[in-house]
């Protein structure tokens, strides 16, 4: 109950006071509970300064939090998150001056606030910044190229919410409204048809308050529309927008390429755009792991263990993922070895040695790019250890 006033609102923003209210009349928290909670949000909001006349932040305005160091530190978070999940035949990058018709398709194709996350102010940055956007003015320096669109897709680029942004069909609403849907799906087939490689961003606008999910698939007119599309027969990159595990059989089975962008902020179309053509090369890896649907039969949703039912994390799932955690493909060929100053295997240690400072487990690997593209790599290092309660209270 104490996580209804300490909401990341800040001081004051009271979060489900309904909820406070009903848990102490229910007894299941008290006014102790309630003043240590209180006490926590007001000791920090004194200690960064924010009830000082002069404050410690008051000289900070938009010019400072929109600077260009800000701007590109945004872009390059954009671009680091980017993590390819499949591309047949060598799909991407793509190359522009190779493709005479693109299709660009999908309700996210002009998103802007959808793709920033939750929790985040006002951004006129973003508005510049879809994939649908950046996608254009790329375009342009390939006159060659033309890019088609299903009808009803607008540009516009105003200030948009999870069920009304000035995009993509209205008709075609991210939360899942089907009214009418059906034509715009069967105008993005002809579309499809018509063009050399589609481009199809989809994605999820399920962020924010109250935004839980009772399920990992795409929302059901979104999952027809890539369905249809993908049947279409024409080479489809598919760009997902969302923050959490999506069940992606249909696509890995049916689409050419995949790219998860996370939600990419106020760079994001830009990051994505940059990543489809190889100005930018993907390097990320999954921080999840990827889920069919079964796992809802699996185990209990509401189970907050991690060993219950099939169980979850790349530690505790006994199931098949469908992508594993850290997976991530990249445009380059990778070489890994030990390196030569890499001491014997194995390495042992005492917890309490290495709490301690005295001895140190030191791990050196040579990566090597053995293709024609440069990009960066993560590397990801696993490390099993089998600790007691009285070694873990020691790190």
């Amino acid at each position: 109950p104490e996580c209804g006033i300490g909401g990341p609102q800040g001081p004051g923003h009271y979060i489900h006071w309904g909820t406070i209210h009903d848990s102490l009349a229910q007894g299941l928290m008290n006014e102790t509970d309630l003043d240590r909670a209180a006490i926590r949000i007001w000791r920090t909001a004194f200690r960064m300064g924010l009830f000082e006349e002069n404050g410690p932040w008051d000289h900070l305005g938009f010019e400072h939090l929109d600077s260009m160091e800000n701007q590109q530190d945004s872009f390059q978070a954009a671009v680091q998150s980017m993590t390819l999940l499949q591309n047949k035949n060598g799909l991407l990058p793509l190359k522009l001056s190779s493709i005479k018709t693109l299709a660009v398709v999908g309700p996210f194709t002009f998103a802007t606030q959808n793709i920033k996350g939750d929790y985040t102010g006002p951004n006129i940055r973003v508005l510049e910044n879809s994939v649908g956007t950046r996608m254009q003015a790329r375009a342009k320096e390939s006159p060659s190229t033309t890019l088609i669109y299903p009808a009803g897709t607008s540009n516009i680029n105003g200030p948009d919410s999870m069920c009304n942004w000035a995009c993509v069909a209205p008709y075609l609403c991210a939360c899942g409204r089907k009214a009418n849907h059906s034509a715009y799906v069967a105008d993005a087939v002809k579309t499809a048809k018509r063009a050399d490689v589609v481009l199809l961003t989809i994605g999820d606008s399920h962020v924010g308050e109250f935004g839980d999910r009772t399920d990992n698939a795409l929302e059901a007119p979104q999952q027809e529309l890539l369905e249809a599309v993908c049947a279409a027969g024409t080479p489809t990159v598919v760009v997902v927008i969302a923050g959490y595990s999506i069940d992606l059989a249909y696509a890995k089975e049916h689409c050419s390429s995949i790219l998860f962008a996370f939600l990419p902020s106020q760079s994001g179309g830009a990051a994505v755009v940059d990543t489809l053509l190889g100005t930018q090369a993907p390097a990320g890896r999954l921080p999840v792991t990827f889920y069919s649907r079964d796992i809802l039969t699996e185990r209990d949703p509401l189970d907050v263990s991690l060993r219950g039912g099939s169980g979850i994390t790349y530690l505790h799932y006994r199931g098949e993922p469908q992508l594993e955690f850290g997976f991530g493909l990249s445009y380059s060929t990778w070489e890994f070895r030990w390196s030569a100053s890499q001491p014997p295997f194995p390495q042992r240690a005492t917890p309490s040695a290495i709490a301690s400072g005295k001895t140190t487990l030191r791990f050196s690997v040579d990566v090597h790019n053995t293709g024609d593209v440069d990009s960066d790599m993560s590397v990801l290092a696993f490390v099993n250890a089998t600790l007691s309660d009285k070694d873990l209270e020691g790190l």
